[in-house]
């Protein structure tokens, strides 16, 4: 009896065929990563190296989730050696304070690490320089830190703001005048009272540092003047 070739070829074909190999370690480790990202997930299927569909053991997935969980952060390391003593500088030796006024309407956290802003004025500072940012209508200020320094600019690091009560939104005490917090324009700290309809100022050259007291001084001056608003104190 003779034997061809493709007859030969069917059997090695048929004696070589395996059974797909089980998933290795490697493939059960990427698996429980995928499933660790996606939280509510009880099992899910990875393709391995074979090609073939490997179901994850959910006890592996919650036996990985655990270990993370146990992990300890080391304590942070007490500082037990003083500084020494020429670690200390007077103000205006080493870093600078500035003060700028703002953009009109905006705010401290649209300047928060935005060097395009700076760009101007980038050269007048000096890494770690304090600057306070005033808003024009003294709705607020803040306080930053220069902490990068590049060509024609810098980048300043928000740490604190305060927004403040400008007494644009309260109502008139007296129909007419208006309380406001003073501007950088003004000239002046604390509140201004104005005369709505002249614009004029009725304390200029006359701080007035708390709200209070520029209610008790724009009703004394009403009550002196009465209705003659274009006399004396009331412009």
């Amino acid at each position: 009896m003779s034997i061809t070739v493709a007859e030969v070829q069917t059997d090695q074909a048929e004696t070589t065929a395996v059974d797909p190999a089980p998933p290795t370690l490697v493939d059960q480790v990427a698996a429980i990563e995928v499933v660790t990202q996606i939280p509510d997930i009880a099992s899910i299927e990875n393709q391995s190296d074979h090609g073939e569909s490997v179901a994850i053991d959910p006890t592996l997935i919650e036996s990985s989730i655990e270990a993370a969980a146990d992990e300890v952060v080391p304590p942070m390391p007490e500082l037990k050696w003083p500084l020494p003593h020429n670690c200390l500088s007077e103000m205006g030796q080493s870093n600078m304070s500035w003060t700028v006024v703002a953009h009109p309407g905006t705010v401290p956290e649209q300047y928060h690490l935005n060097p395009v802003v700076f760009k101007n004025i980038a050269e007048q500072f000096s890494m770690f320089d304090k600057v306070q940012l005033l808003a024009p209508d003294a709705s607020w200020w803040a306080d930053f830190l220069v902490v990068e320094m590049g060509r024609d600019a810098a980048s300043l690091h928000l740490l604190q703001s305060v927004y403040l009560d400008t007494g644009e939104d309260r109502q008139d005490v007296i129909p007419g005048f208006q309380i406001r917090r003073a501007q950088p324009g003004d000239g002046q700290p604390g509140w201004i009272l104005v005369n709505r309809e002249t614009g004029n100022t009725l304390n200029m050259n006359l701080p007035i540092l708390s709200y209070q007291e520029a209610v008790h001084f724009l009703t004394h001056s009403s009550q002196v003047h009465g209705q003659h608003r274009s006399s004396g104190l009331v412009g």
